[in-house]
């Protein structure tokens, strides 16, 4: 046992609390507290803890009684910070760190703080000392963080501008996010690099925003303060860039934005801090944190693993990134140390991340696309095949009820596929096909499909409407050919949009 640095008496004979129990460790491995009030009395030099096990886990059968009691002499290290009351245990020669109780009040928790006893262990005091270095320390070199509600606050601008153009506000508009500088493969490497910067201010709905920024709201204030605002933003620009490439690059089809990446590049920036400068951390505060963000990463990783439309290319991307600029960019907490390391810290931070991303831009698989085919593909199949196949299905629906049971007006049934389906098809082919995509574009098979789709449709109506006039079997069975033909070309252009 350390020697303590301090001690005092354990006040009155009797006293009585109810308290909620946020934590708890002792030599017996059972916890105490739950979601239910625990009774403490404190009488003749010990406490007596009365309350609940809680439940150990889903099928667990509910909150079991429990009674402690603790001597006085085992609480050690006891603080309080506004209604909360902490202390470690001292049992069997070891240390148990740390039990915390929730009092109703400030009141009420200074009261039973003041009757615990007031011995502190010397490596609490020396860890408490560190704390207190490390906090004022960091204040003193970034007083305020300023850079991530800034970045919060540029995303939530790029969100409503795209909103009022109409990006969407729950679900996107796909070609509109592509419009406001979303990331795409086949855009970004024929030469709209800056995508890789815009991607990452803009959100595919309300949802996908605010989880975002609720995650870079807690780690960014964290984040801030450890790498102070230059190199924090410098860490967040670069590992934005770094996870887009990244994104690109394993998911080419892929229409990607979003904050995630560089966010995830800050909690690997944070655990890299706390493994670099582990001698000026705080031992509680840096597994705490470090447990927070191996939490968050793991999680979405998984989550991002098992779920649709969630880039883990862009999520591992950015982590990396993180990791290895939070190494090269971290410094010591002391002062003067950490502001004359700045130049070299800050220096090697950019030169490794520029030269990152050159490399990755010199290696990444270009698209050998023209984007402007690629737009006017995606206006033609979205716009003009869709309006097209939407008037040809409603219309012959029409025609088949006006004319069934009707042979004697075959021919005139002919005549409206000639000159009502059969040009609307024809005009969805024409249109498709003057968007050729390029030879190495990722969606040229997308564009065959159409095309193969488009001219399948069209030509079956020719025969169809040829068969009605000439009561030809052969264009019948034609027809019937055609339209399986079309079918099949649909599902592959379904299976190819649902995949991406």
């Amino acid at each position: 046992m350390s020697q303590a640095i301090n001690a005092a008496g354990f006040g009155p004979s009797r006293a009585v609390f109810r308290v909620k129990v946020t934590t708890w460790s002792d030599a017996s491995a059972v916890a105490i507290g739950g979601k239910k009030e625990v009774e403490i009395v404190i009488e003749g030099g010990s406490g007596t803890f009365s309350g609940f096990i809680p439940k150990a886990g889903l099928f667990s059968s509910g909150d079991k009684p429990i009674t402690k009691r603790i001597p006085l002499a085992e609480i050690v290290d006891v603080t309080m910070l506004d209604k909360v009351v902490s202390f470690d245990l001292y049992q069997a020669g070891r240390l148990y760190s740390r039990c915390s109780l929730l009092a109703a009040s400030e009141s009420e928790a200074l009261r039973l703080a003041s009757l615990l006893p007031a011995v502190v262990m010397q490596e609490f005091a020396d860890e408490h000392q560190k704390g207190q270095t490390f906090a004022q320390e960091l204040a003193a070199d970034t007083p305020t963080t300023w850079v991530f509600p800034t970045i919060i606050a540029l995303n939530v601008i790029a969100f409503i501008i795209t909103g009022l153009r109409g990006g969407g506000w729950v679900d996107s508009n796909p070609e509109k996010m592509l419009e406001m500088g979303a990331d795409f493969a086949p855009y970004t490497t024929s030469g709209q690099w800056w995508r890789l910067m815009t991607s990452s201010f803009l959100h595919f709905g309300v949802i996908h925003l605010l989880a975002n920024m609720y995650a870079l709201l807690f780690v960014g204030q964290i984040a801030e303060r450890l790498f102070g605002n230059t190199i924090f933003a410098v860490i967040y620009l670069l590992s934005a860039l770094l996870s887009g490439l990244a994104s690109v690059w394993f998911e080419p089809l892929s229409i990607s934005a979003g904050a995630s990446g560089a966010i995830f590049a800050l909690y690997g920036a944070v655990i890299a801090f706390v493994v670099m400068q582990k001698g000026s951390f705080p031992k509680a505060a840096a597994k705490a944190v470090m447990q927070s963000a191996l939490v968050f990463v793991g999680y979405n990783v998984l989550y991002g693993f098992s779920a649709k439309g969630i880039s883990n290319a862009a999520h591992l991307g950015g982590l990396v990134s993180g990791l290895v600029l939070g190494a090269v960019m971290s410094r010591p907490v002391i002062r003067e140390k950490r502001r004359a390391q700045f130049p070299l810290k800050l220096g090697a931070g950019l030169g490794f991340g520029i030269g990152a991303i050159i490399l990755v831009v010199g290696l990444i698989p270009k698209s050998g696309i023209d984007p402007q085919s690629e737009e006017a593909f995606d206006t033609a199949r979205v716009e003009v095949v869709n309006k097209e196949q939407k008037f040809a299905m409603t219309r012959i629906k029409e025609l088949a009820k006006q004319y069934d049971g009707h042979p004697e007006k075959n021919a005139e049934f002919a005549g409206k596929l000639r000159s009502e389906i059969v040009p609307a098809w024809d005009r969805a082919f024409n249109a498709v096909k003057a968007a050729e995509v390029t030879a190495k574009s990722p969606t040229r098979g997308l564009w065959e499909l159409f095309v193969e789709y488009t001219r399948a449709r069209r030509d079956g109506y020719k025969a169809w409407a040829e068969f009605f006039e000439t009561d030809n079997q052969d264009k019948e069975t034609e027809f019937e050919a055609l339209m399986k033909k079309g079918n099949a070309a649909v599902e592959k252009i379904n299976a190819i949009l649902e995949k991406h």
